[in-house]
């Protein structure tokens, strides 16, 4: 990777559209199609197997911490409630009602209280241990390191748009070996924008010195992936391999239920 240096604030944020909804529905069918040479991808769920990498950690923590005895429930439903409750955090995350420290901040004892179990139970290096082990597992997305060697032998530059945080982005690039396939690292941390908002987008083709009709965003979520680059007018992929229905109005350029069908489309 020859640039994962956080980014500096270079975009005011009053360029933002004040319609955004608008601008989904209208550019879906404005898109400008020009030779792709940028692919811009998300990072968890999407190439970084979330799933799987959490629930490895935190079987390690309930064992460690012996919170069976503490919470009296097993393993299965612990990583079951942390999952969604930690989705919930993420999504107010990404619409900005609340910050990272206050996501970080809330989720175990958010967790520890929807398990029945007081806040003051929460043993105090549990989110530092969620954080530091978490990010060092490496399994990927099926087909992805297969996906992203192919792309790279056919001469695409590839960069990662996240709404993660930098430090916790950037090593799970290299703790899962793929750091050397990206250009870029943007996240919202380090630019201060967050997927849908045009800024990010925005931010990162100055980064890479490119414009929305050489790239496509390939990414898992509908609402800040797919909404952000329709948003950009810029050709999209929505990754969905459980097949879930779209029930918004939110129209991908196309979609895909395994990353192998990139491989046709690129």
């Amino acid at each position: 990777m020859t640039s994962l240096v956080a980014d500096s604030k270079l975009l005011d944020k009053g360029t933002q559209s004040t319609n955004l909804h608008n601008s989904i529905t209208n550019t879906s069918k404005m898109l400008i199609l020009k030779p792709c040479k940028h692919i811009f991808w998300d990072l968890d769920h999407t190439l970084w197997d979330f799933e799987k990498n959490a629930a490895l950690t935190l079987q390690e923590l309930f064992v460690k911490y012996n919170l069976q005895t503490i919470l009296k429930v097993s393993s299965e439903e612990f990583c079951k409630v942390f999952a969604r409750s930690n989705q919930e955090l993420w999504q107010l995350y990404n619409s900005s009602k609340i910050n990272k420290h206050e996501l970080r901040k809330m989720r175990f004892p958010r967790l520890f209280k929807r398990l029945g179990a007081s806040e003051s139970l929460v043993p105090a290096n549990m989110e530092d241990d969620y954080q530091n082990t978490c990010r060092q597992q490496p399994h990927l997305m099926p087909h992805a390191r297969e996906v992203l060697e192919t792309l790279q032998d056919r001469k695409y530059t590839m960069h990662i748009i996240s709404n993660g945080f930098q430090d916790a982005q950037a090593e799970k690039l290299r703790y899962a070996n793929i750091e050397q396939f990206f250009d870029v690292l943007v996240t919202s941390e380090s630019c201060s924008y967050r997927k849908p908002q045009r800024g990010i987008f925005l931010h990162t083709f100055q980064k890479c010195r490119t414009h929305a009709q050489e790239g496509i965003m390939i990414g898992d979520n509908l609402s800040t992936d797919i909404a952000g680059a329709l948003a950009v007018q810029m050709r999209n992929v929505w990754y969905n391999p459980h097949a879930e229905k779209n029930t918004t109005d939110i129209k991908p350029t196309h979609q895909i239920g395994c990353l192998l069908e990139l491989l046709s489309i690129l």
